[in-house]
């Protein structure tokens, strides 16, 4: 699989396209006993959000995310979260295929971020998931690290 993608980073905001694979391809040989079904299909995803402070320590950053494959029908997911200090979040999800979410995450200076996120079926849909999923994530960061806040106030003090 060969995929592309980019995206516009800012303080406040994002907005990325992306495509994990840019060609169609079966996974499995036909080996002339089972006729292989399995297969990548080309598909796109556009999202994008917004950081909207609420004071010095809260903000809501809800997103959107579009997801358009042939031969079904596009995905549309929401989410908003309430993110703590840019430390921890908590929020929920709604998407088009009935499916809701809830999740936290935490994240330290040094750029390790956890999460854990559940997600059920909220009616009775055929194209969405029909049993509850738990979901846990470890992230971590390898870009630009974080200047602890002790250097960052005495830099300034010093200027």
């Amino acid at each position: 699989m060969v995929g592309v993608g980019f995206t516009l980073m800012d303080p406040k905001f994002f907005i990325g396209l992306g495509t994990p694979n840019l060609f169609n391809s079966k996974r499995f040989q036909n080996n002339g006993d089972l006729e292989p079904s399995a297969q990548d299909l080309t598909l796109f995803h556009l999202t994008g959000g917004y950081s909207f402070s609420i004071n010095d320590k809260l903000s809501l950053n809800p997103l959107i995310i579009y997801r358009a494959l042939s031969d079904l029908p596009n995905f549309v997911s929401g989410n908003v979260s309430l993110v703590y200090q840019e430390k921890i979040s908590v929020g929920t999800g709604l998407s088009n295929n009935d499916n809701i979410s809830v999740f936290f995450s935490s994240k330290n200076k040094n750029g390790f971020q956890w999460g854990y996120g559940y997600e059920f079926l909220r009616g009775s849909s055929e194209i969405a998931i029909n049993k509850p999923t738990h979901e846990i994530f470890i992230r971590l960061g390898l870009g630009k690290k974080e200047i602890p806040e002790e250097q960052e106030t005495s830099t300034d003090n010093e200027e």
